[in-house]
């Protein structure tokens, strides 16, 4: 291997994404909307990417280096007024990358355990009139526990905090939310991530809505990600909720000054869930 592509591409096995989801709330980001409501929903997410870059530049990748990721989602939610709740979220990972060791050999690795469990406070402010309703949202939250043992890290470990605001709007026809969500990074010499969420969509039933959903994430600690897709929501019976998810990578960045900026990009992502509220 040429001995000044080399670093480079060793940087590979140090970048790899880690990135929360958009703070949507159980149940769906839906319900419950009554006093002593509660629910809990499973998501199965998978992601995969074989595109290496050095900042905003793509590079060849000769040596087929990649990483698949699959996440359970596990989360759920207790309301006690329609206006204040408490979520957690705990996410299970199984991952694997094709790296270069330190002598530029090709070897695969794996991590498995739980990413940061979050836990949060959601308060809403609803606004219901004759043909919409819609709220907006403050959501205090904290993220604690994830596992940093395996070569391929699944967490860096540490406790951080942060807080998410969002409106939402809905008529008979018609879907709107703005989110945005920002984490204080508590560990040592890591820089604060934030991120924003936009949808449209169509309830073309009175059970089933499409979607089109946008994300925007910014780790300057890792990379930039922006992905777009479109969403399939069903109400079947208002217990049990489901959502089809997939968001395609329109374009990425990765973050890593030790190493030259060189990594793999978070790549597309499909997210199929259900969900259960009483």
């Amino acid at each position: 291997m040429n001995s000044s592509i080399k670093p480079l591409l060793l940087g590979a096995m140090l970048l790899t994404p880690v990135f929360s989801s958009y703070a949507g709330q159980p149940v769906m980001s839906e319900v419950p909307r009554w006093d002593g409501g509660y629910g809990y929903q499973v998501f199965q997410e998978r992601r995969e990417s074989s595109q290496l870059m050095n900042g905003s530049f793509e590079l060849a990748n000769p040596n087929g280096l990649n990483y698949e990721k699959n996440i359970t989602h596990i989360e759920g939610v207790y309301t006690w007024k329609k206006w204040i709740r408490a979520t957690l979220k705990i996410p299970l990972v199984d991952q694997t990358r094709t790296v270069l060791d330190s002598q530029g050999n090709v070897i695969t690795q794996r991590g498995t355990g739980n990413d940061d469990i979050t836990l949060a406070l959601p308060l809403k402010y609803y606004m219901n009139r004759p043909r919409s309703s819609g709220n907006f949202s403050f959501t205090p939250q904290v993220r604690f526990g994830g596992d940093d043992n395996d070569p391929y890290r699944i967490s860096d470990g540490s406790t951080d905090f942060g807080a998410s605001l969002s409106w939402e709007h809905e008529t008979t026809d018609l879907v709107l939310g703005f989110g945005a969500g920002y984490w204080f990074e508590s560990a040592a010499g890591k820089k604060d991530d934030w991120s924003l969420h936009t949808e449209v969509g169509w309830n073309f039933h009175e059970r089933g809505s499409l979607r089109w959903e946008t994300d925007y994430k910014k780790d300057p600690n890792k990379y930039l990600w922006l992905g777009s897709g479109p969403i399939l929501a069903w109400n079947f019976n208002d217990t049990i909720l489901a959502r089809i998810e997939y968001k395609k990578e329109l374009k990425a960045e990765t973050y890593f000054p030790s190493s030259n900026g060189i990594g793999l990009t978070r790549g597309d992502v499909l997210r199929i869930g259900v969900g259960f509220v009483f």
